[in-house]
């Protein structure tokens, strides 16, 4: 199992994604880079960074891959999409899953793992705040896309718990980059996963992630 430290940033209340840009600069990457599923062949590269200040969880995706779609919206089919995804848990039975396309709209739900997971209110999810930026290259006679998302997540966005700072918070979680709907279908995670078919949903291979003080 993997262990990631979150570091704490001195930075005041919630910021706005491109606020706090410049400090998760400063942050090591995390690469999202096990093929759990080797059969789905890809040339996608993701690496993740994390930071919180108490008060919110920030995270920013650096993607690289050759397609890319965005047709979901809030608590939509995102994982079809050009998607990136946050599963945390702060007991290690119930879990939040947050998925993300590239233009920043999410799909986020509660729960354990099966149909009785229940999908958080928009009221909700319209907590979080994202930006977006893509740039694109030819490399060769293929078309290369290189995209970024910053989310900052507050803490009130889990809301069954009741969590006044992330401050020495210990959790388990993964992070994910898919994309189901692409014509080059992929499954990345940052903690591996131990199961025959694409299954994200698998809090037994989370990763340990704990956030600074």
């Amino acid at each position: 199992m993997k262990r990631l430290i979150v570091p704490f940033i001195p930075v005041a209340g919630v910021p706005s994604p491109r606020e706090v840009m410049p400090l998760l600069e400063t942050v090591q990457k995390t690469p999202i880079d096990v093929n759990p599923w080797p059969q789905f062949v890809h040339d996608v590269e993701a690496n993740v960074t994390i930071a919180h200040n108490g008060n919110a969880i920030f995270l920013k995706y650096d993607i690289v891959e050759a397609h890319v779609t965005a047709r979901a919206t809030t608590n939509g089919a995102v994982h079809q999409d050009s998607c990136v995804e946050f599963f945390v848990s702060f007991d290690g039975i119930l879990y939040y899953n947050l998925e993300f396309n590239c233009l920043g709209w999410c799909k986020a739900a509660y729960g354990v793992m099966g149909p009785a997971r229940k999908l958080l209110p928009e009221h909700t999810v319209n907590l979080i705040a994202s930006a977006t930026t893509m740039d694109v290259a030819s490399v060769g006679n293929k078309k290369r896309f290189a995209w970024q998302i910053v989310l900052a997540i507050p803490a009130a966005l889990f809301c069954y718990h009741n969590i006044s700072s992330f401050k020495r918070v210990k959790a388990i979680g993964n992070f994910y980059k898919c994309g189901d709907g692409l014509p080059t279908v992929h499954y990345l995670s940052w903690n591996p996963i131990r199961f025959e078919t694409p299954n994200f949903h698998r809090i037994e291979d989370f990763g340990q992630i704990e956030f600074g003080a």
